[in-house]
């Protein structure tokens, strides 16, 4: 669950409250924010075709695929409080959007090879909506406290931070000789 917490709910959408934020403090336009909603898209899609490859799902990969890609979200989301360029906001967010799908195929994968318990599989997805339910209202908290769109990003570059540590002691050291579990 934290996997995609991270990876697909939390941060990488929370793109769309931090949105709000960036449009009413005239940082971007609605126009320009469309613009960049549709190149983290564009990198979901471009990320998910990448590492469909074979080559990426040798057991021994997946879990340093998968740190790699918690790692590169979080340094997204701390690049987000730097940039405000259109063009440079764009290319963070079209690589956000890489490195979200591949959180998302490499934390199935280490779950898909430890178990096939629909509950655990089940929990796992369930991060996507725990994590939107996270990041909306840490926009909401930050907000009622007059944070500016820069505040919050750095605020959550540092949870983002706290839960690739977490991911990272969850995940298990190797998958080498794993069969799934039912």
């Amino acid at each position: 669950m934290m996997v995609l917490m991270l990876g697909d709910g939390n941060w990488p959408l929370s793109v769309y409250p931090h949105a709000a934020v960036m449009l009413a403090e005239k940082q971007l336009t609605f126009n320009q924010l469309s613009w960049i909603a549709s190149a983290n898209y564009a990198g979901y899609l471009a990320g998910s075709l990448l590492f469909s490859f074979g080559l990426f799902h040798l057991p021994s990969r997946l879990r340093p695929m998968l740190l790699a890609s918690a790692a590169a979200t979080g340094m997204l989301i701390l690049t987000m409080a730097i940039f405000t360029q259109p063009a440079a906001v764009m290319l963070v967010r079209f690589l956000a959007g890489v490195a979200s799908a591949g959180m998302m195929i490499f934390g199935s994968m280490i779950v898909l090879h430890h178990t096939r318990h629909p509950f655990v599989i089940a929990a796992l997805f369930s991060g996507v909506g725990a994590g939107i339910v996270l990041g909306n209202e840490y926009v909401t908290g930050g907000l009622r406290y007059a944070l500016s769109a820069h505040s919050l990003w750095l605020g959550a570059g540092a949870l983002a931070g706290i839960l690739l540590s977490i991911v990272a002691m969850l995940i298990p050291p190797a998958l080498m000789h794993c069969r799934p579990r039912l």
